[in-house]
């Protein structure tokens, strides 16, 4: 039931880059959840996937390795994983470039129909803001 009020009003960019990353069974992630937390020693990550474990051992800053595998593949990897992000950055950017234009190319029509998740937001001077939103804000130049 949490699914399905988490993509009301979603915008259709995110939609999108989630699609990518497919989506695991519930109960798998609650029964491996679970499991971490009961073994005598948990990690102190819990990841699903090949993207998971990249986003775990990229992001692995201060928190402690759980064994040894872990601290060779933080050190040896991390900047050859970077490289890899760098990709995922790209198709996300380009997801939300497509849908900006498609956006676009719909305010040009002008029909009047608000689309879902949008929200016409307005600056001071009246003019519609769309970029932070629809882009979250991500620092990227359009």
């Amino acid at each position: 039931p949490g699914y399905e009020a988490e993509q009301v009003g979603k915008p259709r960019e995110t939609h999108l880059i989630s699609e990518a990353a497919g989506l695991y069974q519930p109960n798998d992630v609650a029964r491996d959840m679970v499991g971490a937390a009961l073994r005598p020693n948990p990690p102190f990550n819990v990841y699903f996937g090949l993207e998971g474990w990249m986003l775990s051992t990229l992001t692995a800053g201060m928190g402690p390795p759980h064994g040894t595998l872990d601290v060779i593949c933080q050190v040896f990897l991390m900047g050859l994983l970077r490289f890899v992000s760098l990709f995922y950055l790209w198709d996300f950017r380009r997801i939300v470039e497509r849908c900006r234009r498609e956006l676009e190319a719909d305010d040009s029509s002008n029909t009047g129909v608000k689309r879902n998740g949008d929200r016409g937001d307005a600056d001071a001077d009246g003019n519609t803001i769309k970029g932070e939103w629809l882009c979250g804000g991500a620092g990227w130049e359009t």
